[in-house]
């Protein structure tokens, strides 16, 4: 409702009630009551007491009227007034003037409401744009406070970097992990131009290093040396002579066709069959228990070896690493790793003899790892054999 019709219906009610009002006035002025004159109070009526005084019912007052027995007197009712009452006397048009006192009033509470709603819808826009704001104060500090990708693989690199210098499980280190975390760690560290420290490497260790490319297969730790095989103990047995002489004869020749640069399918196949027999004659043995449990692991370790060897004749890059082009050059780790790097080449598992080889290559390593860091003026993780230094580093 427009605000002019308000105003307008408000003064004519507000005019109308004026004049019900004093019509009613005069009305009530104009019209006599019983017993006397317009308005006039009731009449005493006299009551019998306890001590047969007549007393005045309307004001408790004792009066001279005698008593009368048998029976008291009532006062007559008057439509305006009753005893000990003195409001104002109904009429007709006061149902009217109530009416319109409450429709003004409604009318007045509408509006109040109406204006009520009002604000609370702003107060709920107002709330709105509170809540965008937090959402996006959010937002900008998650963006700011969460790890990117970068820093979760750098956190997860010093984790393998720390685990790596802290006495890794021999298992790590035969299977070249430890060594290329190390490996990844000093390229880090190493700048061009920068004096790095001389740690020797002997040569010995050199040469029963395997080392291997980016996303090649297998493990050519077999095929050097012409695919000259070392056979472990276990393997020596009677059961598996024949085998023996086969694979002998099958990986020389195989080794031969890589380094001409072209590998027969029939050479690899023969060697994976013969795999089979060596795999099939030790679970016989295993199942009619003529073997130990210690030498039995050893030949499936071996075999195992022969495996990996059978993958890498089948790589590509075999040729190369046949031809002596993936080969650990260097007299020192720093010229090791500047070789590695240059072709990126990593370091792949050892095999059957070389153990003792991988672990001097890790202590070497380590030792070049934490004498960059100290070039550097910078803590290293955990120390592989001594004691830790400030923050759990080492310090040698």
């Amino acid at each position: 409702m427009r605000a002019s019709t308000f105003r307008a219906l408000t003064a004519a009610l507000f005019g109308m009630a004026m004049f019900v009002t004093g019509a009613t006035a005069a009305f009530a002025q104009a019209t006599p009551l019983p017993g006397g004159g317009a308005g006039a109070a009731p009449p005493p009526f006299a009551v019998g007491n306890l001590n047969n005084q007549p007393i005045n019912a309307t004001y408790g007052t004792a009066i001279s009227t005698p008593y009368q027995p048998g029976f008291a007197y009532a006062p007559p009712y008057y439509p305006g007034y009753s005893p000990g009452w003195y409001g104002e006397a109904p009429n007709p048009y006061s149902g009217f003037m109530n009416g319109a006192a409450n429709m003004l009033s409604a009318f007045g509470q509408y509006d109040i409401n109406v204006q009520q709603s009002r604000l609370i819808g702003q107060q709920v826009a107002q709330s709105r744009v509170d809540t965008r704001r937090k959402q996006w104060d959010e937002w900008l500090y998650e963006r700011a406070t969460k790890p990117t990708e970068n820093d979760e693989q750098e956190r997860y690199r010093m984790a393998a970097m720390r685990r790596s210098m802290n006495n890794p499980p021999e298992s790590e280190i035969w299977s070249g992990s430890a060594l290329n975390t190390i490996l990844d760690n000093i390229k880090k560290l190493q700048s061009p131009g920068m004096p790095s420290p001389f740690v020797p490497i002997d040569e010995d260790v050199l040469h029963r290093l395997n080392l291997k490319g980016s996303g090649s297969e297998g493990n050519y730790g077999l095929l050097k040396d012409g695919g000259q095989l070392t056979w472990p103990f276990a393997l020596k047995a009677a059961a598996y002579e024949d085998s023996r002489k086969k694979m002998n004869k099958l990986m020389r020749d195989a080794v031969n066709q890589a380094n001409a640069g072209d590998i027969e399918f029939d050479t690899v196949q023969a060697i994976l069959d013969t795999i089979d027999e060596l795999d099939a004659t030790l679970t016989a043995q295993v199942k009619a228990s003529e073997v130990s449990v210690s030498r039995g692991i050893q030949v499936r370790r071996y075999i195992n070896e022969l495996k990996q060897a059978a993958r890498a004749l089948q790589d590509p890059n075999v040729t190369k690493y046949v031809q002596k082009k993936w080969v650990a050059k260097g007299n020192s780790v720093g010229d090791l790793v500047q070789e590695m790097s240059k072709q990126g080449l990593t370091f792949a598992p050892s095999v059957q003899g070389d153990q003792a080889a991988y672990y001097a290559m890790y202590k070497a390593m380590s030792d070049y790892n934490m004498a960059l860091y100290r070039m550097a003026g910078r803590d290293v993780g955990p120390a592989p054999m001594g004691a830790a230094g400030p923050g759990g580093f080492p310090m040698r």
